[in-house]
């Protein structure tokens, strides 16, 4: 089993809809991020942005969310 972390350029990729992106992200079972990634992407998004991310990250801590 492998652990992947994704890097910021992506995830934004797969919340702007980028089919590669969206390919690439959910072609793995255990992926993570790090705190960094997770506040350059939440700094971009609004409302509905953060609940797609919301969404994305099943089982996350409800703490890391604005």
């Amino acid at each position: 089993m492998e652990i992947v972390l994704f890097d910021t350029n992506i995830l934004i990729d797969n919340l702007e809809g980028h089919a590669a992106a969206v390919v690439e992200l959910t072609s793995y079972d255990d992926a993570i991020i790090s705190s960094i990634t997770w506040m350059e992407v939440a700094c971009k998004m609004d409302s509905i942005g953060k609940e797609r991310f919301k969404a994305f990250l099943p089982g996350r801590p409800s703490g890391l969310f604005i």
